[in-house]
């Protein structure tokens, strides 16, 4: 899976070197970094569009913290302001088209259908 993104080779080694890691619990010994890296993914697969505006906020921060950072005083408390709301923003919009029309509505679709009998059945 990692293979196939579309990413440059120092970033899938990274990941690679994430997925590796391991943790010894007693007498077993636990793929940490694989279920990470595998959570990761299925969630970017999952919800494209809410991975996309986290990264653009990211950048957006970044930038916004190389243009703002040296000013004294307040630079430093605007900046970490300015990236939380980009980042609330950044999911936000993220999920809201997630939600539009993407498999996860049709899930929650399909959990109304399922709940509507009960909910009718408690009134």
């Amino acid at each position: 899976m990692i293979d196939q993104l579309e990413i440059s080779a120092d970033a899938k080694a990274l990941i690679m070197d994430i997925a590796s890691l391991t943790v010894r619990v007693g007498e077993m010994i636990i793929a940490i970094g694989r279920k990470v890296v595998s959570f990761a993914l299925g969630l970017m697969k999952k919800f494209p569009n809410t991975a996309f505006g986290i990264v653009i906020a990211v950048i957006v921060g970044a930038l916004l913290g190389s243009a703002f950072g040296g000013i004294p005083l307040i630079g430093a408390v605007l900046v970490a302001k300015l990236k939380a709301i980009l980042l609330i923003f950044g999911i936000a919009k993220g999920a809201l088209t997630d939600l539009a029309g993407t498999p996860l509505r049709a899930a929650v679709d399909d959990l109304v259908t399922r709940i509507a009998p009960v909910a009718k059945v408690a009134q």
